[in-house]
């Protein structure tokens, strides 16, 4: 990967080959550490890149690149909680046995004091020869050599038949009128049956103290529980705990912010909020399996799900497949588009209207893409054939639908459009019954009181599952939240929901102040982050509906911001300005902020300045930043990569730049210019070693596959027509539309 395989300059890198071979070194010893628990894989030519992947343990590691990938059959979340736990049986029995063990031991201990003596010389518990030895040898001056020999022990053993000729004269003439101690000790170690009798007189006093080591069987009843403490991974889960946010002085909301007000049906009114609504743990929204919203979630990192096994570095077409034109005018998929990959639930999936060679299939995963020609699109994921007939609205949607993320059967999909050439219809949030694909909920986007008169949806709802509360912007300068009161009958296959909005706006001081949001909003815990086109980013109580901090940026704010919940318990908003509201060119701001307080924690000036154009605002596009952040994962977790669009390289070439900058300083690692205009989105895919790639597009209608290390191209396919929408991935399955009207579907290989 020393040269790029598409002819464009190679990236400006900072890295050099003493930090590879770091990163190597520091990376294989976290691969000691981690222990995936996974089959040998097969080696690759070149070691990983980096050594800015973080440690991650091993049950984090499973079920961050593995369980989540898990292609099983599942069913809806009440019926798994329904499910009991085993295996306590077996633990009662090993301690019913062990119990018995002890009690034998303990009557044999008692009841065989002979036996129980004989098995401890046997074994070297005790020996009583030792000390009967020395106490005779003492006073007598002739045995004192004797015992010498003895303590020998391989020579006596051989000598046995001439030890007892030799002793037995010896004793009779002498000690013959000393007592018999003399005699015993010496026919103790020769022969086993002597030491029989001599225990009775003198061990019942000595083996008082040698039983002192019985306590020694005492560890035997407690080691066979250890193995009980094995299941150690019980406190992982640790409950998902959000942390508060609060304005510092300088992010006070007042200072942008003249006034704000609430609309519920429409009109002015004081809230409270009626139930909290609070995001959660943001892992967890994924559960269901696949990309449930733009760019993944909550917090906006990425719009791929699981991992992929790379043995090419090659992109594949595999199949592209043609959507319709309305009004000879709309078709295809612009900037704000995405498909969604979802992975329902088994019984969720036999109860829906998708066709039976679909629905059938294990695991199966269907596309959802909105398209410009008013309709939306279903399509199965591994056979690339409709999955179920479009829903036909009849007005343009350059938008990302959503779904429910707890595995209900709905559909949240926006607008862009309200007329075409014989029909004029309404505009705003749209929910479906993807049992049977009816709409069954509609909040209009036309408010009287709103600040702006563009009343398009081009964000991707969110859905905050405890409250059941839909959250999302529109172009008409609002925040929605909307209480869906959700029922859902699983039995008979039949929901209904009973919404109830109420929309959040606000009144700024920003010259040429431009409302409208035209961007998704993030969410982390209990407040919603977005940008407008004003310049200003809000961190807003979805609960409340107040502002709790706010930032002005300067210029623009367009692209959907991306979070990330840092080791340390930091929370952090990664966007970046677009050269809109001011109308001329200027350097693009790139920013970290703190999403706790609004603090800005460091800021990247492009060298390059952007270069605006009336007829491409005209458009809807933008120099500066369009797309959304990607979040480094993996062996780039130390980087956030932006692509910036429409820099002036020279005064002759516009184009479009990749970032790569460091998360925590904002220095720039690479830089890989695209010779063309892009508002895409990048999309990070990972293996499972942590080797990252980058998949992205642009208006030359190429996408291509970087490598995340050192932005380098390594492999590009065209697919015909620009790509303004963004990527989204299931494994190596990659799904994106162009303007052309063409939906693609693409594999790593």
């Amino acid at each position: 990967m020393d040269e790029q395989k598409n002819g464009e300059p190679m990236p400006k890198r900072r890295r050099r080959a003493e930090a590879q071979q770091k990163a190597f070194e520091a990376f294989e010893q976290s691969q000691q550490t981690e222990n995936f628990n996974q089959p040998a894989s097969p080696v690759h030519p070149e070691p990983p890149h980096s050594e800015v992947r973080k440690a991650v343990p091993e049950f984090e590691e499973e079920t961050l690149w593995k369980d989540e990938f898990n292609d099983d059959e599942d069913e809806m979340p009440q019926i798994r909680k329904k499910r009991k736990k085993g295996g306590s049986g077996g633990l009662t029995v090993l301690i019913s046995v062990l119990v018995l063990i002890i009690i034998l031991l303990v009557l044999g201990w008692v009841v065989f004091p002979q036996e129980r003596e004989e098995l401890f010389r046997q074994i070297g518990i005790i020996s009583t020869p030792a000390p009967t030895v020395t106490p005779t040898a003492a006073p007598t001056a002739v045995p004192t050599p004797e015992p010498t020999a003895t303590l020998v022990p391989t020579p006596v053993p051989t000598p046995t038949p001439k030890p007892t000729d030799v002793p037995t004269p010896v004793p009779t003439p002498s000690p013959t009128a000393t007592p018999k101690p003399t005699p015993t000790p010496t026919q103790v170690p020769t022969p086993s049956p002597v030491p029989t009798p001599t225990p009775s007189p003198t061990p019942s006093p000595t083996p008082v103290p040698t039983p002192t080591p019985s306590p020694t069987p005492v560890p035997t009843p407690t080691p066979s529980p250890t193995p009980v403490p094995t299941p150690t991974p019980s406190p992982t889960p640790v409950p998902y705990r959000a942390e508060r946010a609060a304005a510092v002085e300088e992010t006070l909301p007042e200072t942008l912010i003249t006034g704000s007000y609430v609309l519920a049906d429409g009109e002015k009114t004081e809230w409270t909020g009626s139930e909290k609504v609070s995001m959660g743990d943001p892992e967890k929204y994924t559960d269901q399996g696949g990309v449930l919203t733009f760019r993944g979630g909550p917090l906006r990192q990425n719009a791929a799900y699981g991992t992929v096994e790379v043995q090419d570095e090659t992109l594949s077409v595999v199949r592209g497949v043609r959507t319709t034109k309305l009004d000879n005018q709309y078709t295809g998929f612009g900037y704000g588009s995405q498909p969604l990959i979802v992975k329902w639930y088994k019984n969720i999936r036999e109860m829906m209207n998708i066709n039976p060679e679909s629905r059938d299939t294990k695991a199966m995963k269907e596309v959802i893409a909105p398209s410009a020609d008013g309709k939306i699109y279903f399509y199965d994921l591994d056979t690339q054939a409709p999955s179920r007939p479009p829903i036909d609205i009849g007005l343009p949607m350059d938008v990302t639908a959503s779904v429910n993320p707890y595995g209900y059967p709905l559909l949240y999909v926006g607008q862009t459009g309200d007329e075409a050439a014989d029909y004029e219809g309404v505009i705003g949030m749209r929910i479906y019954n993807l049992i049977n694909q009816k709409l069954i909920g509609f909040k209009t986007s036309k408010e009287l009181e709103a600040q702006s008169k563009n009343s398009q949806i081009t964000s991707s709802a969110l859905v905050e599952s405890d409250s059941d509360t839909l959250v999302y912007t529109s172009q008409n300068g609002m925040l929605y939240t909307v209480d869906m009161n959700t029922q859902f009958d699983l039995e008979n296959a039949e929901i209904s929901i009973d919404p109830k909005a109420a929309a959040y706006a606000y009144e700024t001081n920003i010259r040429n102040g431009k409302p409208g949001i035209v961007g998704s909003p993030a969410a982390y815990g209990d407040y919603a982050y977005f940008g407008d086109m004003a310049g200003m980013v809000q961190c807003v109580d979805m609960t409340t509906l107040k502002t709790v901090w706010a930032v002005d940026l300067g210029d623009s704010v367009i692209a959907t911001p991306s979070i990330e919940c840092e080791a340390d318990g930091s929370v952090s908003l990664y966007t970046g300005t677009a050269i809109a509201k001011n109308e001329r060119s200027n350097q693009v701001r790139l920013v970290k902020m703190d999403a706790l307080t609004g603090e800005i924690r460091w800021e990247y000036q492009t060298e390059m300045k952007g270069k605006y154009s009336s007829k491409s605002a005209q458009e809807g596009m933008y120099a500066g930043l369009m797309a959304s952040a990607l979040i480094g994962e993996g062996e780039i977790s130390d980087l956030v990569v932006f692509n910036v669009n429409r820099l002036e390289l020279d005064k002759n070439n516009l184009s479009a730049v990749v970032f790569a900058l460091d998360k925590k300083t904002g220095a720039e690692v690479w830089n890989q210019p695209l010779d063309v205009e892009s508002v895409s989105s990048p999309i990070g895919l990972y293996q499972t070693d942590g080797k990252s790639y980058i998949v992205m597009g642009d208006d030359n209608g190429t996408l291509r596959l970087m490598d995340g290390f050192s932005g380098v191209t390594i492999s590009t396919v065209n697919l015909g027509s620009p790509i303004k929408a963004s990527p989204a991935a299931y494994g190596n399955q990659i799904v994106v539309g162009t303007t052309g009207g063409l939906l693609y579907f693409v594999e790593l290989k």
